[in-house]
């Protein structure tokens, strides 16, 4: 389990504002090579003029590990406070192959079921040391 928060007073040139954060998280390993994550947050911005927004996000993913290769994906659900602006849900599934000791290159795609927006994917290599 995993449970944190934040507090921030944001200032710059259009910022004038305090946010908070907390995270709830819970992991569970006890099936051999899966994992399982269930995970809330709720982000709250509160300007010193004009409307206050409260974000709420239920998310759930799970990996699983078989040989050399790293399967995983998650789904998240966006509940937003402000009418004008629209919940969403969002997705993202990967795969990774480890290459050499901590060396995995891997291939991501994920999307949101916002309007006028791009389905996200990346390509790369990690390397931890």
């Amino acid at each position: 389990f995993t449970a944190f928060y934040g507090d921030a007073e944001l200032k710059g040139n259009s910022l004038d504002a305090d946010q908070s954060l907390l995270a709830l998280e819970a992991r569970y390993a006890g099936f051999e090579n899966l994992n399982l994550e269930l995970a809330y947050y709720n982000t709250e911005v509160k300007p010193k003029s004009g409307t206050k927004k409260d974000n709420d996000t239920i998310a759930i993913a799970a990996d699983y590990t078989w040989n050399k290769w790293n399967f995983a994906g998650g789904i998240a659900s966006i509940d937003r406070s402000l009418v004008s602006e629209k919940d969403y849900t969002e997705w993202f599934l990967n795969t990774g192959y480890g290459i050499a000791p901590n060396t995995t290159v891997y291939v991501e795609i994920g999307d949101n079921d916002l309007d006028n927006t791009d389905v996200g994917y990346g390509v790369g290599i990690k390397a931890s040391f």
